[in-house]
């Protein structure tokens, strides 16, 4: 019985069934477009909910989660979790698009009437994060008002990229 069992489990390991039928494949890859991430994020709306940052100087992952759980923000770990979130960056990254990039403008696009953006003062001249200036791009274009935020929560004011 443990040997007929065995031979069953390397079968169905290699794709085939017990019955000679192929043996049902799990979605390891998919679409890899902004309007395939939102399929499958865990929020379809983040009304007035979500939270980006500006990391060029150093805001890192610990603060932004911080700011989310203390002010009841969605940032994008909260929108993919990490095995779902890995699964788009190897199906990004096989067919030649950055993961973070797709998942950022995928944020962005389900964001409504408000939203949070980590950017202390030491990160305002920065302009080498392309993740947070394509957020930002979408956010604008989508009229998503930009509440800019310290490591703290504390508001600083309507973002405004030209000060």
């Amino acid at each position: 019985m443990q040997t007929r069992l065995g031979y069953i489990l390397a079968l169905l390991t290699l794709g085939v069934s017990v019955y000679g039928l192929p043996a049902p494949k799990q979605q390891t890859t998919f679409d890899c477009t902004v309007e395939s991430i939102i399929s499958i994020a865990a929020y379809t709306s983040l009304d007035r909910t979500g939270l980006f940052w500006k990391a060029g100087e150093g805001v890192t992952v610990v603060e932004a989660e911080h700011v989310a759980r203390t002010f009841n923000r969605k940032h994008l770990r909260d929108v993919w979790d990490e095995p779902t979130e890995n699964k788009i960056l190897d199906s990004c990254g096989r067919v030649g698009k950055d993961g973070w990039l797709i998942m950022s403008k995928a944020m962005a696009s389900i964001a409504l009437g408000e939203a949070w953006a980590i950017v202390p003062d030491r990160n305002l001249g920065s302009q080498d994060d392309i993740y947070f200036n394509a957020e930002l791009a979408i956010l604008r274009e989508r009229g998503v008002r930009v509440i800019r935020v310290d490591t703290d929560g504390t508001i600083l004011g309507v973002f405004s990229p030209q000060r």
